[in-house]
């Protein structure tokens, strides 16, 4: 059994708003990544920095799930797998990432059978169950799976703690091998939770250990993560050095020619964990119109491809020259996810999705 050793009552009514700042930045990155695909291909050191930077706004975001879902456990004196797997509480956190998504789904699926393709029930049931349309749906399928996985995650930091996130992180680079000796698809591999593991068990690691400052009291632990950026400055400064390694399907990228273009998490981890570990830390936030903006993270994130796409759709032809106008549909998209976004979380998440939760007993 797992006995819960959180304070709970000291947190119920204090926010941490750097999570929501940090979601505020991943979601930019988020539609940053989106957009380039219909503009400039980088190359050269900004193709590498938006590897090494820009694409962990994913991991990022799962990391920050595995903060706040051991936040919910502690709140909630959940303190055992029969707690963690109460299925009032699956339930729960399902609804809170379904009931948004569905009417999005719904928009989506009008514009993809009316613009791109005859209405098909065999592919209307494929993007159902692939969580929607376009690159960014795979989110949803891994956070869907991450409900019933994470409370085994969090079992393990809890009872052995940094111990623990080191045994995920080893189950991930185990993971990663067997991908990379099996040439396994890349259309597969992204819908596969198990590439995220050390990013989320690393935030179930930062809340267990949140009363403890960075210090050299804990030598064993901050000597490990120093060690840990290190190896992460070594890994990017070898990558930028060997063209190699820049087209390695193990070191940077994971592609099998199919379209999708998706970073290994494993390895950036070791230099991308101990930044956000001093940033939890030693960084204190004060509420903002940008933390904000962060609490509406996941309906911009819902939002962020239709308006992507419709505006791109509707946008003039560039003849042939992809930087026409690029950054200025780059802001118009930006503008309207967060617009949209913002609004979608103040008409519907907020008052529809949280409040169906809440009557879950």
């Amino acid at each position: 059994m797992v006995q819960n050793k959180f304070s709970t009552t000291k947190h119920i009514n204090q926010r941490n708003y750097l999570i929501d700042i940090l979601k505020w930045v991943c979601m930019v990155f988020v539609i940053f990544q989106h957009v380039p695909a219909q503009g400039p291909t980088l190359q050269g050191p900004a193709y590498l920095h938006e590897n090494f930077w820009i694409r962990f706004a994913v991991s990022t975001f799962l990391l920050l799930s595995g903060y706040t879902w051991s936040l919910s456990y502690g709140k909630h004196n959940v303190s055992n797998m029969n707690d963690m797997y109460k299925p009032s509480l699956l339930l729960k956190k399902f609804l809170r990432l379904a009931i948004p998504w569905f009417p999005i789904f719904i928009l989506a699926t009008i514009f993809n059978f009316t613009m791109y393709e005859s209405w098909n029930w065999l592919n209307f049931f494929r993007y159902l169950i692939l969580c929607g349309y376009g690159g960014g749906n795979y989110f949803l399928v891994i956070m869907f799976q991450l409900i019933i996985l994470f409370p085994l995650i969090f079992y393990f930091v809890n009872k052995y703690s940094f111990k623990g996130f080191l045994g995920v992180y080893l189950f991930t680079v185990l993971f990663e091998i067997f991908r990379w000796s099996t040439s396994m698809p890349s259309s597969v591999y992204m819908y596969i939770s198990i590439r995220y593991f050390a990013f989320v068990g690393f935030g179930a690691y930062l809340y267990k250990d949140k009363e403890n400052k960075f210090s050299f009291k804990s030598w064993k632990i901050d000597i490990a993560l120093c060690l840990s950026f290190a190896a992460g400055f070594v890994y990017i400064w070898f990558c930028f050095e060997n063209p190699i390694l820049q087209t390695n399907n193990f070191f940077i990228n994971i592609s099998d020619g199919g379209g999708w273009m998706l970073h290994n998490t494993f390895l950036g981890a070791l230099y991308w964990l101990p930044i956000l570990y001093i940033l939890f830390k030693k960084v204190k936030v004060k509420t903002s119109w940008i933390a904000y903006m962060g609490k509406c993270s996941y309906s911009i994130f819902l939002i962020q491809m239709l308006i992507c796409v419709s505006i791109l759709f509707f946008s003039p032809p560039s003849n042939g020259d992809v930087t026409k106008n690029f950054y200025f549909l780059w802001f118009m998209i930006t503008l309207g996810s967060f617009v949209g976004g913002w609004l979608y979380y103040l008409l519907f998440e907020k008052i529809i999705a949280n409040k169906v939760a809440a009557l879950i007993k």
